[in-house]
């Protein structure tokens, strides 16, 4: 089934600087981030990113999360195409609203280093020079919902305290 919480994650700009040399790269501590906001909250991952279109690209994407102790993302979301018109426009806003057609998630957020046309409050922005970080990741857990009532972030010295467990990224 569907998971309760839903975060849609875009590649470049986010696990990565928009701007690295090489875009096979993704940044240690963007990747730690996620893992942050994937503990605190449960969410799956559905992969929104154009990097969904190519196989290589996709199989790359769930092998670098695999490496940083991440769950493979749980889905991808839909290429849009318009008919009439005969050629595909990436609108992620659309692509993402076609998945939860189909997919009853209870709270998502889209993490993306571009504007993505969803409704308020479901959408955050990353700087694309940085990346996730610590600031993104107490506001996407805000969106989302911690997964655990008393769960706490302690993020100033990137110490992180979940129900009874203590995390200390280094």
């Amino acid at each position: 089934g569907t998971p309760n919480r839903v975060l849609f994650l875009s590649v470049d700009g986010v696990l990565h600087p928009a701007e690295t040399r090489t875009d096979f790269h993704f940044d240690r501590t963007n990747m730690a981030h996620l893992n942050t906001i994937i503990e605190m909250t449960g969410a799956a991952l559905v992969l929104s990113s154009s990097w969904r279109l190519k196989s290589s690209w996709c199989r790359y994407v769930y092998e670098a999360l695999e490496d940083h102790g991440i769950a493979p993302f749980f889905s991808r979301t839909p290429r849009v195409w318009h008919k009439k018109e005969h050629w595909c426009h990436d609108d992620r806003g659309l692509e993402i609203k076609a998945w939860l057609v189909h997919h009853n998630a209870k709270a998502w957020v889209v993490v993306d280093d571009q504007e993505v046309m969803v409704p308020d409050g479901h959408a955050f922005r990353t700087d694309p020079c940085s990346g996730l970080t610590a600031l993104s990741v107490q506001h996407i857990v805000d969106l989302l919902g911690r997964r655990y009532k008393y769960a706490m972030m302690l993020y100033y010295g990137r110490l992180t305290l979940y129900y009874g467990r203590l995390t200390l990224y280094y």
